[in-house]
């Protein structure tokens, strides 16, 4: 998966007739939302050059100290 290191506060979702812009705000001390991607080529599109891109390997942290 693909990181992009844009901190999002907000999204615009089109609906008809307008577009609506959601605060992006899940749980009380959060500040927004970090976008990931699956591919390589949607993080790219999305950063357009302006952010940086990290590779991530998402693990599950249960079964890791399962086998502890």
């Amino acid at each position: 998966m693909y990181l992009v290191m844009s901190l999002e506060k907000s999204v615009e979702i089109a609906y008809p007739g307008r577009d609506i812009n959601l605060d992006l705000s899940f749980i009380d001390g959060m500040i927004g939302a970090l976008p990931v991607f699956e591919k390589i080529e949607d993080a790219e599109k999305y950063s357009n050059g302006k952010f940086k891109i990290f590779a991530i390997k998402i693990k599950d942290v249960k079964d890791d100290q399962e086998k502890v």
